[in-house]
C-alpha cells in the first residue's frame, strides 16, 4: 500500500512540473505575441511548449 502511494505521489509531481512548464511556455509565448517582449525568438519555447504537450498526448493531427 505504501508502494502505490509512493508511486501516487511520484506521478502528481511529474504532472505538477509539466503542467507548470506549459503554463510557463503558454505564457512566455503570449507575451511575445502581444509585444511585451523584446528581442525574442519565440521558436525555442515553442519546442518546449510543443515537447511538453506530447507528453500529455496532444499532439497535432495532420489533415490528409
Amino acid at each position: 500500500m505504501q508502494e502505490i502511494l509512493k508511486r501516487a505521489k511520484g506521478d502528481f509531481l511529474s504532472c505538477a512540473v509539466r503542467f507548470g512548464v506549459l503554463v510557463w511556455s503558454g505564457g512566455i509565448l503570449t507575451a511575445s505575441y502581444f509585444g511585451l517582449v523584446e528581442k525574442f525568438d519565440p521558436t525555442y519555447v515553442a519546442s518546449i511548449m510543443s515537447g511538453t504537450l506530447t507528453t500529455f498526448h496532444i499532439t497535432r493531427e495532420k489533415k490528409e
